[in-house]
């Protein structure tokens, strides 16, 4: 077995930087892209100020090979004719970090724009805080006769003896530092370009993390005809950004891409299986499907944008349908639409271990191969009627919602280009009952418009509006209207979820009538503040709960015992109707803000019997 040389070397970070510039060294094309964030730039010059390692960098002198380079918007101007002498392996983020912020090129990325503060002795980056500080660009610190410029600006400035001598040898200082500063260098020889991606996989396959777009990339690069996995990934991100999915991330797309070896992507020995895959052949069908697949949510699903896409593994899911179906029927488009809603409804992707979403995929496949009639298992579906959590796009249950209001908007305004632009919360409040999806630009000032009576709207459901909420904010009454858009929001999540023949699973309460508020209500004034308190306390002593909806049940038929429950409690409470008067007095005054307790649960008893009929 030949084995590969290493040896081992040190080198100035300038003469790096130099090498870069001129092409000596050189990013292999199957290098990942640049990817580090400004916090860490700013970690790495402040090490390289302190003298502290910043590791080595992996050199690859390949032999009788021809590789292309990286040209970024720092070595764009190399000419092509000049062949790289070494590669960079490992280290490319380190090595493009100091040459980036050292050099003095026009029109470089923002985060090469470092700085050093003078005063805080620190490198920085300008901001509106620090624009008139004693700041100076790290390029013109670091290129030797420009500081001497810097130095001759600061002794003419009229600054104190003391300041001067600060400056001045704080710029000589850090000047210094990165001229002599040093790195180890591994260089490599007798290493082929299968061994030299090989390397590169297992370096980085350990410590900092790096992409399956940069492993993929190294692993089935052969030769400079082969094909840039980067490139391919850009093209399709670029098709699907006319259905929202621009920002979809480059792993998802390989997630999908693995299927076409063979393969999934939860399978371990993937990355073994890539190194003979004839990439070529996988991009051409991958795009056509995961296309077919992005149009289907987008179109079906009510999925606009790849931030409302509740799991990701739906989409490799998905795509997979496509993959196996060429020519889907009607029948089979329509339990892939089931299956996601059930999946999003029931959070089947939440926090899953690899052996459940095997267990979910398998099941998958079969309906696929045609040996099962649907793509899982459907069991009853406990509706939740809490909706307690925090809406946003990051949640399932959230993009559950949005969907379902994407779907009914296009009903409503077939017409309209929905994209998805954010959330508004109504009083600040960040349960669903408040929250808005942002469908169009002009959402945002028409809803804040509409909620304050200035706009009137023919089309309210589109926002999951009525005229009876509208009606509770003119009057002051924001309970009354969060309790009735819960109300409208959890009959839209019913009727979707009841569109596709699932079973909701509801909880029935025993001795329920119907009972005459207002006379249980009528004697409450006289009441005595202890009495109006003890319930209040007892409440209380629960602790937290956001739900203004409770249920008063009557116990006996001479009506001398009641029961108050609500969603929001663990238990019931039963109290005599002197009790009871007291307690929906406290409700009211807790949760209505002192409005009028019997148009409150006048409300609550009339949307009861509406759901009821």
């Amino acid at each position: 077995m030949a084995r590969i040389s290493i040896k081992p070397e040190r080198e100035y970070l300038r003469e790096i930087a130099t090498k870069l510039e001129e092409g000596t060294y050189a990013i292999p094309a199957f290098q990942r892209d640049y990817v580090w964030k400004k916090n860490q730039i700013l970690d790495l010059f402040d090490s390289i100020s302190k003298g502290y390692p910043i590791g080595s960098i992996i050199l690859w002198k390949p032999k009788d090979l021809d590789i292309p380079p990286v040209r970024d918007v720092l070595t764009e101007k190399i000419s092509n004719e000049i062949k790289p002498e070494y590669y960079i392996l490992d280290g490319r983020q380190r090595t493009t970090t100091f040459y980036g912020c050292v050099t003095d090129k026009k029109d470089k990325p923002e985060e090469f724009q470092l700085y050093y503060d003078l005063d805080e002795d620190s490198f920085v980056y300008k901001n509106k805080r620090n624009r008139k500080k004693n700041i100076y660009e790290v390029s013109k610190i670091y290129d030797t006769f420009t500081m001497l410029g810097l130095l001759q600006d600061i002794m003419s400035s009229g600054l104190t003896e003391e300041k001067t001598k600060l400056y001045i040898n704080r710029i000589k200082e850090i000047n210094t530092i990165l001229q002599t500063y040093e790195i180890g260098e591994m260089i490599i020889e007798n290493c082929t370009l299968d061994e030299s991606s090989t390397v590169f996989s297992r370096i980085n396959s350990e410590g900092t993390d790096i992409s399956k777009m940069a492993m993929l990339q190294a692993l089935t690069y052969k030769n400079k005809e082969s094909v840039l996995v980067s490139e391919e990934i850009a093209e399709i991100t670029r098709n699907l950004s006319e259905y929202g999915f621009g920002g979809i991330k480059s792993d998802d797309i390989l997630n999908c891409c693995y299927t076409y070896i063979g393969h999934n992507f939860y399978e371990n020995k993937v990355l073994e299986f890539l190194k003979k895959a004839d990439m070529a052949k996988v991009f051409t069908p991958l795009k056509k499907d995961i296309n077919k697949a992005v149009e289907f949510l987008y179109r079906r699903c009510g999925v606009i944008d790849y931030k409302v896409l509740p799991y990701t593994r739906q989409l490799t899911a998905t795509h997979l349908f496509f993959k196996t179906i060429e020519n889907p029927t009607e029948k089979q488009l329509y339990e892939l639409e089931k299956w996601f809603f059930y999946t999003t409804y029931q959070q089947m992707f939440q926090n899953s271990s690899l052996g459940v979403v095997r267990s979910i995929f398998k099941r998958f496949d079969e309906f696929l191969k045609g040996e099962k009639e649907t793509a899982i298992d459907y069991d009853k579906i406990d509706l939740d009627e809490k909706l307690n959590f925090k809406f946003g796009s990051g949640s399932a249950a959230s993009n559950f919602i949005t969907m379902c209001q994407v779907l009914i908007r296009r009903e409503i305004e077939p017409d309209a280009n929905l994209t998805y632009v954010g959330e508004y919360y109504y009083n600040k409040g960040n349960k669903p009952a408040s929250a808005f999806a942002l469908l169009t630009s002009d959402d945002r000032s028409d809803i804040v418009e509409i909620l304050n009576g200035r706009q009137e709207c023919d089309n309210l459901a589109a926002y999951f509006l009525t005229d009876e909420m509208l009606t509770a904010l003119a009057q002051q009454k924001e309970s009354v209207f969060f309790h009735l858009r819960k109300q409208k929001i959890l009959s839209e999540i019913r009727k979707k979820l009841e569109s596709y023949g699932f079973e909701i699973e509801t909880e029935d309460v025993d001795g329920q009538t119907d009972f005459d508020v207002k006379n249980l209500l009528d004697d409450f004034e006289y009441l005595n503040n202890a009495e109006r308190s003890e319930l209040c306390e007892v409440l209380q002593s629960q602790g937290e709960y956001d739900s203004a909806v409770f249920t008063v049940t009557k116990l006996s038929e001479d009506g001398g015992l009641y029961a108050i429950s609500s969603p929001s409690f663990n238990a019931e409470y039963q109290f005599d109707a002197e009790t009871s008067m007291t307690a929906l007095k406290q409700i009211s005054d807790k949760y209505c803000g002192g409005e009028d307790p019997v148009a409150f649960f006048d409300w609550l008893i009339a949307l009861e019997k509406e759901r009821d009929e």
